[in-house]
């Protein structure tokens, strides 16, 4: 590494020539910059904010294809009326404020806007809508099956482990809930 570095004129790091304690930008036959040196500086002498704002584009640059998957496969339930007559036909004999309260903790333990509640229906499978949050695998997720079981825990006295699948339905856990004897 220290022979990349000498102060020789001849040395050549990232198309800058370092020549004493200063950075002369590496200019082709016609004294302009040349292509490989588009910012003019080596990065011995860069500054730590373009060094952190280079880090923050390219972190930037790769999560942005990955927000706009899940922003398109989330549409499928932003872009859905209100749900609450599905919910009503399934469960006729339920109060209107038990399937809010239920759909309520849903949303909060996936973190989605109160007002999103509705827009799940009793059809929707749990982990569908997971995986339509985190579409690429070893995406690391905020934890929301966890807060879920704690929530249902919580609220109800119910360890959804004990009659968990994959497929299970929000209708489905709906039942189990409001199944049990109090």
């Amino acid at each position: 590494m220290a022979g990349l570095l000498s102060k020789s004129s001849n040395d050549v790091f990232f198309g800058t020539r370092v020549q004493g304690e200063e950075c002369e930008p590496d200019t082709g036959p016609n004294g302009r910059l040349s292509v490989s040196s588009p910012l003019g500086c080596c990065p011995a002498h860069m500054s730590p904010f373009l060094i952190l704002l280079c880090l923050v584009v390219a972190v930037f640059l790769l999560v942005l294809p990955i927000q706009l998957r899940v922003r398109r496969k989330m549409q499928r339930y932003w872009q859905r009326g209100c749900t609450g007559v599905l919910w009503r036909r399934r469960f006729p004999d339920v109060p209107k404020a038990e399937i809010r309260e239920f759909l309520g903790i849903y949303v909060e333990a996936f973190a989605y806007r109160k007002s999103r509640r509705f827009c799940f229906s009793p059809d929707d499978r749990v982990m569908e809508i997971y995986h339509n949050q985190y579409p690429e695998k070893g995406m690391a997720d905020a934890m929301e099956l966890e807060f879920l079981a704690r929530d249902m825990r919580k609220q109800y006295g119910v360890d959804l482990a004990e009659f968990w699948k994959e497929d299970i339905t929000l209708g489905d856990l709906f039942l189990f809930i409001h199944s049990r004897p109090a």
